[in-house]
């Protein structure tokens, strides 16, 4: 396998980023999330953030063992629900 980006986890040159989709995961420590802000959030308005309180949290991605990763586009927060 070749040589990713360095793991926010474990420090490792293991984080991948997955083709088309705006996020990672670490071939060593299995960790997911976003390399940089994620794109291709989509159109319309999103749910209620519940750490700015605007309505631009997003879902992201459905992915392995976590089930759904949302961002929010006003103040960059990352959620990952199992």
């Amino acid at each position: 396998m070749p040589k990713g980006n360095l793991c926010p986890n474990c420090g490792k040159a293991t984080f991948h980023i997955k083709g088309g989709q705006p996020m990672g995961e670490c071939s060593s420590c299995k960790a997911v999330g976003f390399w940089g802000e994620p794109q291709g959030v989509g159109p319309g308005k999103g749910r209620k953030c519940g750490n700015c309180g605007e309505q631009k949290l997003r879902d992201n991605l459905t992915q392995g063992r976590v089930a759904k990763i949302s961002y929010c586009t006003g103040c960059r927060a990352v959620l990952a629900l199992p």
